[in-house]
């Protein structure tokens, strides 16, 4: 972000922000939701690899105020396809290739692999 933005753990309850110490040390031991719903919300993995076959349109581009690099394969819809075969690298060639760009851009793009 820019340099006179609020970092984004202020927004948890108890940090800076709105809310009690005691509802903050509840999430961050776990004990609450506050934490999983601001990761879920705020935090983003270095290159997301969707595990579940279901990809998060709403936080990678309706809220997302990062640019976004979204990398379609069909190796990670029909992972029987051999990379071999087809031509097309895998998921985790993938992830190799794209993480030190993923690393250098981090606070500006974010990267995803998509079915």
């Amino acid at each position: 972000g820019r340099p006179l933005d609020t970092p984004a753990w202020r927004a948890l309850p108890g940090a800076g922000g709105s809310g009690s110490a005691v509802q903050a040390a509840a999430a961050w031991r776990g004990e609450g939701p506050a934490l999983a719903s601001w990761l879920r919300e705020r935090a983003y993995p270095l290159v997301h690899v969707p595990t579940r076959g279901v990809f998060p349109g709403p936080k990678y581009v309706q809220n997302n105020r990062f640019g976004l690099v979204l990398v379609t394969s069909r190796q990670l819809a029909d992972p029987s396809h051999s990379s071999d075969i087809s031509g097309e690298p895998t998921a985790a060639e993938l992830v190799a290739e794209l993480a030190p760009w993923a690393k250098f851009y981090r606070r500006r793009l974010k990267f995803s692999l998509f079915a």
